[in-house]
């Protein structure tokens, strides 16, 4: 890819228009609702609700708190991604140590989902060698 291109990418990659994850939230939540809906559960209307104020609340906030800015992905200089990529890293430790502690407890207790958190584990780590090697 060429340099101008790859400046291109990683200026929208960084600086996506405000819209655009307060329209990816309402669009999320309707899909989770119609999940609902078809699985005949309760809470559809909970769900649209709960995304909609999210989106309300980054569009309307994004502007007036650098938090919420950030919330809404708009890292304008190195101090925001600095502190959305710490962000970013600390989250992933935390959920890979939930499901390390998932796999043990329930290989303890011998149950059917340590499958499951041994295959999410498993993917955890691929996910961060390739990364490595990228």
């Amino acid at each position: 890819m060429s340099t101008a291109a790859e400046r291109t990418l990683r200026r929208w990659m960084c600086r996506a228009p405000r819209w655009a994850l307060p329209v990816f939230s309402v669009v999320l939540g309707l899909v989770l609702a119609a999940a609902l809906w078809i699985s005949d559960q309760p809470g559809s209307w909970f769900v649209i609700a709960l995304f909609v104020a999210y989106a309300v609340l980054l569009y309307v906030f994004s502007p007036r708190s650098e938090v919420v800015a950030l919330m809404n992905g708009e890292a304008r200089d190195e101090r925001q991604r600095s502190i959305n990529e710490r962000a970013t890293a600390f989250t992933g430790n935390a959920l890979i140590w939930v499901l390390v502690g998932a796999f043990l407890v329930t290989t303890v207790m011998g149950s059917d989902l340590a499958l499951v958190f041994s295959l999410l584990c498993a993917f955890a780590g691929l996910t961060w060698l390739g990364a490595l090697v990228v």
